[in-house]
């Protein structure tokens, strides 16, 4: 039956083991317990910064900012935030962003706190659609600029087992929502541009048209990426679904697999170049933010 018959099932089934053997090994080391080294790393960022600029926001009355609780580990305690922006008349499209799942990854959470103030200063803007919005998903990382939580857990391949409280709180968000439109804000410290994940989409000829309008006009794509199986072509990642099952298999699904398979039909990883300075990164998140919100 050659390639396309019988040859082609087993090649994918084959490529299946390897994502769920490759996954199950990260997830191992995922779940370490850090050393007291690490829970004792001197903090790099201020988390009351982003409690003043959310309140402020919250006091226009266009955003409604909501203390799900805390994420607390010893000597340390944050609200866990969420930010809702209903509109006022009828909701056309409804949108979930998340900033910062990975600490070490803050171009996500300055995009998005940026992105929130402007929600709150204009009502005007994008006036038919919803937005929930996690500027900053892991606290404990950002303020001591770690990927990881507090208990040494990789959040981002934590959303079928939930162990991370981080994970819990987003969890208890999505959990019986749609939403039209998802974007997780990453970077990534070895890529050379910009690239993205689109998940179990058929048709990418639009995200390509439009990497090559950014390429033209002078943003780099990474050419190198890659994700187990996984590789990246000029600036784009495509994660088929057959892949999202192998790894829900594993127990290992990161927020954009996650948000794919249950919550939403167009779901994007953002990814910047952490080599670039922080407000490069900021204005890549928004061009990207900008380009999503206005397709159709």
């Amino acid at each position: 039956m050659g390639f396309y018959g019988k040859g082609r099932r087993l090649y994918i089934a084959g490529l299946g083991v390897l994502i769920i053997t490759a996954a199950t090994a990260a997830g191992y080391f995922a779940y370490m317990r850090p050393s007291p080294a690490y829970r004792n790393t001197p903090p790099v960022r201020d988390i009351a910064a982003v409690e003043r600029r959310l309140s402020a926001a919250a006091a226009s009355g266009n955003i409604v900012v909501h203390e799900l609780g805390t994420v607390a580990y010893d000597g340390f305690a944050a609200p866990f935030w969420r930010v809702v922006r209903e509109p006022k008349g009828a909701v056309g499209k409804r949108c979930f962003l998340l900033g910062s799942i990975h600490g070490n990854e803050p171009a996500g959470v300055e995009c998005l706190l940026r992105f929130i103030e402007r929600l709150a200063a204009d009502e005007r803007l994008y006036p038919d659609t919803a937005f929930d919005i996690i500027p900053l998903a892991n606290p404990w990382g950002w303020v001591h600029n770690r990927r990881k939580n507090g208990d040494g857990f990789d959040l981002n391949r934590d959303f079928s087992s939930c162990r991370g409280q981080e994970t819990r709180f987003i969890r208890g968000i999505l959990d019986g929502r749609r939403y039209d439109l998802a974007l997780d804000f990453h970077e990534d410290g070895g890529a050379s541009g910009f690239y993205l994940y689109q998940y179990a989409e058929k048709d990418s000829s639009a995200i390509r048209a439009w990497l090559e309008t950014l390429r033209a006009g002078g943003t780099p794509l990474d050419r190198e990426a890659s994700m187990v199986v996984l590789k990246v072509h000029e600036g784009l990642i495509r994660a088929p679904m057959w892949t999202l099952r192998c790894v829900q298999l594993a127990r290992k699904l990161s927020i954009g697999n996650y948000l794919r398979l249950f919550n939403s039909p167009r779901v994007y990883t953002i990814e910047t170049p952490s080599r670039r300075p922080l407000e490069q990164r900021v204005r890549l998140d928004e061009t990207a933010l900008a380009h999503f919100l206005a397709a159709p």
